[in-house]
């Protein structure tokens, strides 16, 4: 999946598949079906490389009242290593 040159020389015409990771109280059983559930959308856009956001809780920077409550989500390296146990191979190229 991944064109780690073509990515790093920001080529034209990849594919890029941008996810947020799921909320961190979920049981393993529902990580594994997300992961399940992604793997095969990755894999039917023949995605060359995937993004992978991570969720902060900005309460104490922006004082704006938010909508709904801030759930943390799993770290993008905590949902590596969980996808790792369901048998999918995902790789961060970078984070910044």
């Amino acid at each position: 999946m991944l064109k780690e040159k073509e990515i790093l020389n920001k080529e034209k015409g990849l594919v890029l598949y941008g996810l947020t990771p799921p909320k961190a109280e979920f049981e393993e059983a529902k990580l594994r079906e997300i992961s399940e559930r992604w793997s095969g959308r990755i894999n039917d856009i023949k995605a060359d490389g995937l993004v992978l956001y991570e969720v902060q809780d900005e309460s104490e920077r922006n004082d704006s009242e938010r909508t709904f409550e801030f759930s943390g989500t799993l770290s993008p390296e905590n949902l590596l290593q969980k996808v790792s146990k369901c048998g999918h191979s995902w790789y961060i190229l970078s984070r910044g």
